[in-house]
């Protein structure tokens, strides 16, 4: 064994093997397996890894690739086209599809596994062509008319304690900050005794993959600051270090979302931006 490495090594020092020789061979699977551990190396979100690498391998088993080798720009690109001709996927999801793989296949060059990525010329296609759920903005009244609802009822699913939901609502409302980025909160994300008050997101929570600190309203600052000091002394809640709102609860937001809208006697309205 030791002098077959030793042949290797001269043989790759001469130019006759690839240093990715070594590596195209192997299955998928493997290679899958160490770019899921360094998604986690980097401190991305647990459920921003699952999502990427779910993708990949649905990805990996429609195309029958078994081998880094095998990936192909056709391959890919007509897998996603018949999950599209199926209304299995539309554009925008056919694009987070590509997007993963091809952050796969960028890795797999950056670890020395590949000379060059197959799929790097692959473009995302226009997800504006292809609109399935109109996104608007509530209206004063509409947003008025949610939060009271919520305040006065309780939910099964995730922050059941209407007050909750309704200080949720506000900071989603001026803020834009998704449900798990406002699910990462804990008391000591804000600044609220700054000019202007602010609250801050880890970078690993973040959207854009860095620490986002955004201004809050004045009117929505002194809300925050009583509902804070509720939350800090309840048992529940634990501390300042603790979530104030705990749980997996994100994953079924659109659902509490609904919840609420019914109660406030409000039609379902698509992916609004509450």
């Amino acid at each position: 064994m030791l002098s077959e490495l030793v042949r290797l090594a001269e043989r790759e020092r001469a130019g006759l093997i690839e240093p990715t020789d070594k590596h195209r061979k192997r299955p998928i699977a493997e290679h899958l397996e160490d770019y899921e551990h360094h998604l986690v190396a980097k401190a991305n979100a647990p459920r921003y890894v699952s999502l990427a690498i779910g993708r990949i391998k649905a990805l990996v088993a429609g195309c029958r690739i078994r081998t880094i080798l095998d990936l192909s720009p056709s391959g890919v690109s007509n897998w996603l086209r018949n999950q599209r001709d199926l209304n299995a996927f539309g554009v925008s999801t056919s694009n987070d599809y590509l997007v993963a793989i091809k952050a796969f296949g960028n890795w797999l060059v950056r670890d020395g596994r590949l000379a060059d990525n197959p799929l790097a010329h692959l473009q995302r296609l226009n997800a504006e062509l292809d609109v399935r759920r109109q996104r608007r903005v509530l209206t004063p009244d509409e947003l008025s008319r949610l939060i009271a609802a919520a305040e006065a009822n309780r939910c099964t699913e995730g922050p059941n304690q209407g007050s909750d939901r309704a200080m949720l609502y506000r900071l989603a409302a001026f803020t834009g900050l998704r449900a798990q980025e406002l699910a990462s909160l804990t008391a000591r994300s804000f600044s609220l005794r700054s000019n202007p008050p602010t609250v801050c997101v880890e970078a690993c929570y973040s959207k854009h993959r860095r620490t986002d600190v955004l201004p809050l309203e004045a009117s929505l600052a002194e809300n925050l600051e009583d509902f804070l000091r509720r939350r800090i002394h309840e048992p529940a809640c634990g501390g300042p270090t603790k979530r104030l709102w705990p749980g997996k609860w994100y994953r079924k937001a659109a659902r509490i979302l609904l919840h609420d809208l019914k109660a406030a006697r409000m039609a379902k309205i698509g992916r609004a931006h509450v």
